[in-house]
């Protein structure tokens, strides 16, 4: 590579991680007419959600302000050993509790969707994915496993509130996506 190239390579570098960091990884779309803006410390937990065109203008702003709260919560059921601290008596299922396995593994939320959002309640689906062995080499499960939740806003804040069902839908026997993989029975 030539000085040249070597120098615009790297002030290219330069002013992407100065943007980066300014804006603290934080980046804007708009989903359904509202502008959501997703930034850390969960950005893969809300990168998960499915929400163009699947919810209208008046449900997506509903939905912005428990997004946080959503993304913090998904982020509790992918890591073994977190414990949820809620008023509730209801205890968040997470797939860990589900999973035989002698082997070391991690639990990432790679879909959410199947929205039902009025004022006062959220309920959604998650697919996540089941990967055996230690990251980076971790290797990922012919199967992935499904299950949903319930938020409630109770004093003007969006928390956990009831997991859905008595039981998770459990390990998946077909490939990634709700595109491929239907729930039979339906969970609503």
């Amino acid at each position: 590579m030539s000085l040249n190239k070597t120098v615009c390579f790297i002030l290219a570098h330069l002013l992407y991680w100065n943007n980066a960091m300014a804006n603290n990884g934080s980046h804007t779309e708009e989903f359904n007419g509202v502008n959501i803006t997703f930034s850390p410390p969960y950005m893969h937990e809300q990168r998960s959600f499915t929400l163009r065109g699947v919810l209208t203008k008046k449900e997506t702003e509903i939905l912005v302000p428990a997004m946080p709260a959503i993304a913090m919560f998904l982020n509790f059921t992918r890591r073994k050993d977190a414990v949820y601290w809620a008023d509730k008596v209801n205890v968040p299922r997470k797939p860990y509790q589900f999973i035989q396995s002698e082997s070391e593994i991690s639990v990432i939320p790679m879909l959410t969707y199947g929205w039902r959002v009025t004022d006062n309640q959220i309920s959604f689906v998650v697919d996540y994915s089941v990967r055996y062995g230690k990251i980076p080499n971790a290797v990922s499960s012919a199967y992935d496993f499904r299950d949903a939740y319930i938020f409630q806003k109770i004093n003007g804040q969006w928390v956990f509130y009831d997991n859905f069902g008595d039981k998770p839908y459990g390990f998946l026997k077909c490939k990634h996506s709700n595109k491929s993989c239907k729930l039979d029975p339906p969970l609503w």
